[in-house]
């Protein structure tokens, strides 16, 4: 419509200002991005996406107590000649002779390791270890005549190699 004076008068626009609709529009790109990605997630369970599990496995050995030491030294008797069967506490002179001894390594599945300790006491106590190791293999030790006792723990039958 053309106004008295011949000019062409539109009526005056309010101007928005830039920084509310960008702001606006990056409220509405944010909220559609988070819904987007709420949806796929929740879809996500029947998706054959390999995933990765993590298992950690922590062995804890206790020596035994004053009081149960002499109960397990009596594995004398089942004890071959030159050899050091599996897991427990052995007496040296009682049970097991010094020298050297190799075992093949862990038992087995699940037991990924073997874990030892010359011990220069029975009381339980950190102080009386001497010695110890871990391992996933073969391994060899060497027991002296002043150790006390050995401690073998989820390790195959040790062998006299001397």
């Amino acid at each position: 419509m053309q106004q008295p004076g011949g000019e062409n008068k539109q009526p005056a626009r309010r101007r928005i200002r830039p920084w509310l609709t960008h702001t606006a529009a990056a409220t509405v790109g944010l909220l559609i991005g988070a819904l987007a990605a709420s949806v796929d997630r929740s879809s996500s369970h029947d998706s054959a996406t390999p995933t990765a599990t993590v298992t950690a496995t922590r062995t804890q050995t206790t020596a035994p107590s004053p009081a149960t030491a002499p109960a397990r030294s009596q594995q004398a008797g089942r004890v071959k000649a030159g050899q050091i069967p599996g897991d427990g506490v052995f007496l040296i002179g009682r049970d097991i002779e010094p020298g050297t001894y190799r075992s093949e390594g862990p038992q087995g599945d699940p037991i990924t390791y073997c874990n030892w300790a010359r011990l220069s006491g029975t009381s339980g106590e950190s102080k009386d270890v001497i010695s110890s190791d871990s391992s996933k293999g073969a391994e060899t030790v060497t027991i002296a005549a002043t150790d006390k006792a050995f401690r073998s723990n989820s390790c195959q039958t040790r062998k006299k190699t001397n």
